[in-house]
């Protein structure tokens, strides 16, 4: 009996009886007896019929061909079979090829992208590790937008938060050029150092504004951004990638905050005019001092 048979047609048993003993016997059985035996190929061969499967198969004189008795063989295995189950393995035809195996997993297409679909690689913004100083946290998340002025450029969002119980007064000029050796972006990869901002010494008069007041818990941000790119000299707006920052390079974003003065006094002539007074002149109150450093490594997209 061929294995994995789920049903039975009526002439079954008849050929698995007859099928026996012609593979062992070789007996010419299964010839109609209207049907005259000959020496060569039957003239008119018989068929089986199953729905959707037709077999025929050719006599000789003596005994039937390999080839006819696997047909058979396949025939019933496939009569057998319902039209949902999964079939077994049948069995391989001297000299053919081994079918591959069966994927255990149905293979479903992959649904097409929705439109505006955002990439899901660097989509999320990078965040940096934290730093606690007499009361400041600081920490930043490099955003994956990339601004277009004259160069590609990135951005940082640095956070302050107050985490003492008394209020806080941090320095942050308002202008991001005028923010070197105060707040300063650094990018290291390999033996390559790329540092924002370039110092600017002119152009920004200091006001009481960039002294911004934090209450206990209060958290306050500021954009500061980089770029990895340089303008190709004598272009005017070709670009071309910083030496050390290809894409797929890791580098390692700092970010470095520090205060050390106290008060702001009037009077200095400077080439944007002379200082004002502010705060009276007198010591900022509340004003923090120190300098904390936060870190993240970065992939270079």
């Amino acid at each position: 009996m061929v294995r994995g048979l789920s049903a039975r047609l009526p002439f079954h048993d008849v050929l698995e009886k007859d099928l026996a003993t012609a593979l062992v016997e070789g007996s010419p059985r299964f010839v109609p007896k209207n049907e005259t035996r000959r020496s060569g190929l039957a003239g008119d061969p018989d068929s089986w019929n199953c729905p959707g499967i037709a077999m025929r198969c050719h006599w000789n004189g003596a005994r039937w061909s390999w080839t006819c008795a696997a047909g058979v063989a396949l025939l019933m295995g496939g009569c057998g079979r319902q039209r949902n189950e999964h079939a077994e393995a049948l069995p391989t035809l001297p000299g053919s090829v081994p079918p591959a195996p069966a994927d255990p997993q149905p293979k479903t297409r992959d649904a097409a992208p929705t439109a505006n679909q955002a990439p899901s690689a660097g989509s999320e913004p990078l965040q940096s590790s934290s730093a606690t100083s007499d009361g400041l946290e600081i920490s930043f998340a490099l955003t994956p937008e990339v601004r277009n002025a004259r160069i590609p450029t990135r951005v940082l969002v640095l956070r302050f938060k107050n985490v003492s119980s008394h209020p806080l007064r941090i320095y942050m000029p308002a202008s991001e050029p005028f923010r070197a050796n105060i707040s300063t972006i650094y990018l290291l990869a390999g033996n390559a150092l790329l540092v924002f901002p370039e110092p600017h010494p002119h152009g920004y008069v200091v006001t009481e504004v960039d002294f911004p007041l934090l209450a206990p818990g209060e958290q306050k941000s500021y954009e500061q951004t980089f770029s990895v790119e340089k303008l190709v000299p004598g272009s005017g707006s070709v670009t071309q990638r910083e030496k050390g920052f290809e894409p797929g390079a890791l580098a390692r974003v700092t970010w470095a905050y520090e205060n050390e003065i106290e008060r702001w006094q009037g009077g200095i002539k400077t080439l944007d005019g002379p200082t004002k007074n502010l705060f009276g002149g007198k010591d900022i109150p509340d004003l923090w001092r120190g300098k904390l450093e936060v870190k993240a490594d970065w992939r270079v997209p």
